[in-house]
């Protein structure tokens, strides 16, 4: 992921952070578990990560992302009890935790991949996963090619993305489109649960 996107919580106003806390409550709320040990993959600054393991109950929340100055800044400043944050990809991360995660959240991270290495990112989040375990994924819905946003490599389809999460081994339980106001204007997101 580039760090250029990033949303930093100190660095923007009120609504914009607002408009990214709400993003993790709901995937917190579409999880449907509480407790358990959640990954949230590609972290960013880790702000999404501490409001995760507030909102869950979790005994743990892991962010994981490869950016050092994000997870640095995410240790500093959201490090607690129930929260911990890595520098790693999502290749790296079931080589720092040996045991399954009860819960992934992934958000806004799968269109800063190139379209070859979707498959492979989700089959990692599919072997980091316990059985049974939901994963809340949001990713905006392009057309197929480079979007208009510099930062987005690769905006998958609608088909594109669930055959890609079929192809890792996931099953759908929702997916839903949504309105979305992203750097490049408006915009539709998939708001997706699987298992």
């Amino acid at each position: 992921m580039i760090a250029a996107e990033r949303h930093h919580p100190e660095q923007c106003d009120a609504i914009e952070h607002e408009r990214h806390t709400k993003r993790y409550e709901q995937a917190a709320d579409l999880a449907g578990i509480r407790g358990g040990v959640w990954l949230d993959m590609g972290c960013g600054y880790g702000y999404g990560t501490a409001l995760l393991a507030k909102r869950s109950d979790a005994d743990l929340v892991v962010g994981i992302d490869p950016d050092e100055g994000a997870t640095l800044y995410a240790a500093g400043n959201f490090h607690g009890l129930h929260t911990m944050f890595v520098n790693a990809n999502a290749a790296e991360s079931g080589e720092h935790f040996p045991e399954r995660f009860d819960a992934v959240v992934c958000i806004e991270v799968l269109e800063h991949l190139a379209a070859g290495e979707q498959a492979e990112f989700l089959r990692h989040l599919r072997a980091v996963s316990a059985p049974g375990a939901p994963l809340v994924l949001m990713c905006p819905i392009g057309n197929g090619t480079r979007s208009a946003n510099p930062w987005h490599l690769h905006e998958p389809t609608e088909y594109e993305l669930k055959t890609i999460l079929y192809d890792a081994g996931f099953q759908i339980e929702s997916f839903e489109l949504t309105d979305y106001n992203g750097t490049s204007g408006p915009a539709k997101q998939a708001v997706i649960l699987c298992r």
